[in-house]
């Protein structure tokens, strides 16, 4: 089954992949028991509407750090998606939704947030609606990229002949792939395949923004 992105990818760009960190972001995880991030991060301003990724019970409530969240559950499915730092509830805890419902508004809420984004997330259930997997270091998260119905862009690997680091253009923004366990964990290999880094000229380079610290959500 093939889910329906939160938001809309065409305005709200992804910020932070599933399974990275960065300096900036690497003690949350740490702090929270996880090997690095669990989800996709959206860049959405506060107040954006969410909707739901699948037909399912929603449930919402709000975290003692101050984070505002929903899940939606579907035991049939075996999924719950999760969605995180919100501002407003759209629709009544324990209310069956259908796939596209608008069941939120985005938002900055809870302590382990650097700026205005969605977090949303992937479980896989077992019969008994328990989370699968519980052990596999994301607190049993999976990489939702291969759930959704709509592709994001491929990313391009690129380099300048003016410096040596390479980086990832992904969704219109270039990232530094500043580790070897980054580099594999977007690419799926080695750093040391030069062939698939493209050389790229300074004017392109330069129409992509960075993703910085300015960026980074969690």
């Amino acid at each position: 089954m093939k889910l329906t992105i939160p938001v809309d990818i065409n305005k709200y760009g992804v910020s932070q992949w599933f399974g990275v960190c960065h300096a900036s972001t690497c003690g949350f995880y740490e702090e929270l028991g996880l090997l690095s991030h669990n989800g996709l991060d959206f860049k959405t301003p506060i107040g954006i509407q969410v909707k739901a990724a699948h037909d399912g019970t929603l449930t919402t409530g709000i975290y003692a750090d101050g984070t505002w969240w929903a899940k939606v559950t579907n035991i049939e499915l075996g999924l719950m998606t999760v969605y995180f730092h919100l501002s407003k509830f759209e629709v009544a805890s324990g209310t069956f939704v259908k796939e596209g419902k608008v069941i939120a508004l985005s938002g900055n809420s809870g302590k382990y947030t650097t700026g205005p984004h969605l977090h949303f997330g992937i479980y896989e259930l077992n019969g008994n609606g328990n989370i699968k997997n519980y052990e596999n270091g994301y607190h049993g998260a999976v990489n939702p990229e291969p759930y959704l119905a709509t592709k994001f862009p491929n990313g391009t690997l690129a380099k300048t002949p003016y410096e040596s680091k390479v980086y990832l253009i992904k969704n219109g923004v270039k990232w530094w792939i500043d580790s070897e366990d980054t580099f594999k964990a977007f690419m799926g290999y080695g750093i040391g395949k030069e062939k698939n880094i493209k050389q790229m000229d300074l004017i392109t380079y330069r129409n992509y923004p960075y993703g910085d610290i300015s960026l980074l959500t969690v």
